[in-house]
């Protein structure tokens, strides 16, 4: 098994709602901007837009994306490689620190969510009928037959710590025969959790698989 690419690696940062969105939005592009981001200046056409879209682009970097979602009042940092979206994430962080903003304050959880294509040594549904067995007949159903396992569960949570993770892993919907996909959600209010998340994260999603089968 090796991990095959990242469709994509997000970390994002659920904001308090009592923040005012327009000037922290416009005070980051700004110091984004100055920072050798790319970015690009609203257009009234642009303003209509996000009323109807409410996913905005303030900047990328490194075939990376900083956007603010509107209505999930979150500001995500998404690309393909986990090292340079952990890295923006990091200098994002400081710029709003620079900005006098209140870490602990502005953002109520940290998110990382990411969507990893492992390429498998067996197809994949059978490793994942190998790991959990299941007597279908136990269950029949109307003209299904020999249905079994196609998808794989874990998780855990803190509550004192409002720590949360999980990862589900499934054939890839594009490559059944050849791919697995694991999605993979982690939350916390340790903004270094997040951001280090990322370090030997291949080798750790393929120990946990090489369990399975």
């Amino acid at each position: 098994m090796q991990v095959d690419s990242y469709e994509p690696y997000h970390i994002g940062s659920k904001l308090n709602p009592a923040t005012n969105f327009d000037i922290l939005k416009s005070r980051l592009k700004e110091k984004l901007g100055a920072a050798g981001y790319s970015t690009k200046s609203e257009s009234q056409d642009e303003e209509s837009y996000l009323i109807k879209n409410p996913i905005e682009i303030l900047a990328t970097k490194k075939n990376t994306k900083i956007e603010f979602n509107k209505i999930a009042q979150a500001l995500n940092v998404i690309g393909t490689k986990p090292e340079d979206v952990s890295e923006i994430f990091k200098e994002i962080m400081n710029m709003l620190i620079d900005l006098e903003y209140e870490i602990e304050n502005l953002v109520v959880i940290f998110e990382v969510l990411a969507t990893i294509i492992v390429k498998a040594d067996d197809k994949p549904l059978n490793v994942l009928n190998q790991t959990v067995s299941i007597d279908s007949n136990s269950f029949p159903v109307k003209d299904v037959h020999n249905w079994g396992v196609t998808g794989i569960r874990l998780g855990g949570e803190n509550s004192l710590k409002n720590t949360f993770f999980s990862v589900m892993i499934e054939p890839n919907p594009t490559s059944q025969n050849t791919k697995f996909r694991a999605k993979l959600q982690y939350q916390s209010r340790e903004m270094e959790n997040v951001q280090t998340f990322f370090e030997s994260l291949d080798l750790k999603i393929i120990t946990l698989m090489k369990q399975l089968g």
